[in-house]
């Protein structure tokens, strides 16, 4: 089906606004620590709470690729808003903490179908891979402002009581109505032509070695992220105020880099991830070893710049490296890599502190410096050898086998 151009614009706006799915759970990250002081005596279940939207969509995210051979893009960004909406919308409506863990399940649960259908619409409409990498940087840029401003409204909400940062989620009624108006129900078309019934391609070496240097990096980013505010306290370079700036520079540097990442990825194409890797390790352990608040300020916004280069290189590569009937299932494995990397990172650094027995957190950014020089390694590997797909065909940039 091709598209107009005011379908396609239309379809670009609708997608970037299912950023509030994506970018939802910033709207509770003011409130954990209250959190954690009204339900006292129940803390197994507020770190349920808390996780629960990360493992849930580590495992829906294929359940949204599966429902994308059955059902049409459009079918399940619906499914996912509703569940979004619900989830979040009515999160806090019983003040017990059992119950809110259950709609934090659902609040998960859209998510993750909104993230893979989302992307995935976005490879349907745009088969030119010029054009596809130029919205793949919208998309994120999107995601970064998005992010900023739930942020903000979710800290003054906070002001109010917990309870009313979850009055955000009527923004996603709107947004899953934006779906039902300016999507198109491009999948059920294609089935109906082609007779698709499930996946039967091919996914390349290439893009295996891509997952793994996305979750290693994701760790790594993820120990920045968690423990900005632990970070400059303990090096005596701020307080909260400060760790909530360091945030906001980060997404600054994300939201920059990404309206630009069509060209630059044009120019450099797979290096792309190689120097932005190269970079954040060089950042992380200038962190280390040299915590000041300049470095923090310019270390946080490369960081940003870091995660956009990530976030919109491994959903760009997959139309690359994964067959038409194979996009979906690619989608949903970044999803999955980049969801299990935030989910892993806070146990990962217990478990270090345990080992070598500190209580410092500024250490563990020579972890990450370590896990982002892995993962550039691994990008750089997977430029040396000449990976292909099993069996006798490549998938082309436009998802069709080629003998």
């Amino acid at each position: 089906m091709q598209l107009s151009k005011m379908q396609k614009t239309l379809l670009i706006a609708a997608i970037i606004i299912s950023n509030v799915a994506v970018m939802g759970d910033y709207a509770v990250y003011p409130i954990v620590d209250g959190l954690y002081s009204l339900f006292g005596d129940q803390t197994g279940w507020v770190d349920t709470w808390v996780a629960m939207p990360q493992w849930v969509q580590v495992v829906f995210s294929f359940a949204a690729a599966a429902l994308l051979t059955r059902m049409s893009t459009k079918g399940v960004l619906l499914l996912g808003g509703v569940c979004f909406t619900v989830g979040g919308l009515f999160g806090a409506i019983v003040p017990a903490i059992e119950f809110m863990t259950f709609m934090r399940f659902l609040f998960g649960v859209g998510i993750a179908l909104v993230n893979v259908a989302g992307v995935s619409v976005l490879a349907q409409a745009f088969t030119d891979e010029g054009e596809y990498n130029k919205v793949m940087g919208w998309y994120n840029a999107g995601q970064a402002l998005i992010g900023a401003g739930i942020s903000a409204l979710a800290g003054n909400l906070a002001l109010l009581g917990w309870s009313h940062v979850f009055w955000i989620f009527i923004a996603a009624a709107a947004m899953t109505v934006m779906f039902a108006v300016f999507v198109p129900t491009l999948r059920d078309e294609e089935m109906a032509e082609e007779g698709v019934s499930g996946p039967t391609g091919m996914v390349s070496g290439a893009f295996w070695l891509a997952a793994i240097a996305v979750i290693v990096f994701s760790v790594g980013y993820a120990i920045a992220s968690y423990y900005v505010s632990s970070y400059v306290i303990e090096n005596g370079i701020g307080n909260e105020t400060m760790a909530g700036y360091l945030g906001s520079v980060g997404t600054v540097g994300s939201f920059v880099f990404c309206l630009g990442y069509g060209k630059v990825y044009e120019r450099m194409h797979r290096w792309v991830a190689v120097a932005a890797y190269g970079l954040c390790a060089v950042v992380f352990l200038l962190l280390a070893v040299a915590p000041g608040a300049a470095v923090a300020y310019v270390g946080y916004f490369l960081l940003g710049v870091g995660m956009g280069v990530c976030a919109s290189y491994s959903y760009g590569i997959v139309p690359e490296h994964c067959s038409s009937d194979r996009v979906d299932f690619g989608i949903a494995v970044m999803t999955a890599v980049m969801c299990l990397g935030y989910a892993v990172a806070s146990y990962f650094v217990s478990f270090l502190q345990e080992v070598t027995g500190t209580s410092l957190y500024t250490p563990m950014f020579l972890v990450a410096a370590v896990m982002a020089l892995v993962a550039c390694a691994i990008e750089v590997v997977s430029h040396a050898a000449a990976f292909q797909p099993k069996g006798t065909c490549t998938p082309t940039r436009e998802g069709l086998p080629q003998a």
